[in-house]
């Protein structure tokens, strides 16, 4: 899947929204999607997602027992 610069801006703007509200699967689903329009173009920016992408996940484990590494 192709990403356009925009996409990154609505991207940016929902994790900005997520964070300020807290709602950290939200900020995980804005992280992906940020992590998914970097790759390929800019490396160090797809790791700084993916690696907050890990924290929310380990957070969301500890404070919610959801596990993303379960397959439906």
């Amino acid at each position: 899947m192709e990403f356009q610069d925009g996409n990154r801006g609505i991207f940016k703007e929902a994790l900005e929204l997520a964070g300020r509200h807290d709602l950290k699967k939200r900020e995980h689903r804005a992280l992906y999607g940020m992590a998914s329009a970097w790759k390929g173009i800019d490396e160090q920016e797809f790791q700084t997602c993916m690696t907050r992408i890990h924290e929310i996940q380990g957070h969301l484990r500890e404070t919610e027992g959801v596990f993303f590494d379960e397959v439906d």
